[in-house]
């Protein structure tokens, strides 16, 4: 099979910087770059692998979660949200600092909501 005479589908349009392209650039995290090149073949088949193990779980978690959701119209559009009740229950299982504080936030809200009914 011979390779095509017109290289413009391995060639770039032209040479010339684009202003855009540059400006994104500067954001670009050249370590993270370099980390991954340094890797081999096999471990970023392996990274993949774990990757794609996250996607799955990741899934899963969301269908488990859906049960527990509603939905809310805001401007318009339609948005799943978790209920407070089990919003508070994720929160407190993260454990994270940042999360136990949302908790306390929550549970008062909770606590205002059932003292309003």
């Amino acid at each position: 099979m011979s390779e095509p005479t017109d290289r413009s589908w391995v060639e770039p349009a032209t040479s010339e910087a684009d202003p855009v392209i540059d400006a994104y650039k500067k954001d670009v995290d050249r370590t993270l770059l370099r980390a991954n090149l340094a890797r081999t073949v096999e471990e970023r088949i392996r990274n993949l692998g774990r990757l794609q193990r996250f996607d799955d779980e990741l899934r899963r978690a969301g269908r488990a979660l859906r049960c527990h959701s509603q939905v809310v119209k805001v401007s318009g559009s339609e948005y799943r949200c978790l209920g407070l009740a089990r919003l508070i229950h994720v929160k407190r299982a993260a454990g994270r600092p940042k999360d136990l504080e949302a908790v306390a936030e929550l549970e008062a809200l909770q606590e205002e909501r059932r003292d309003q009914k």
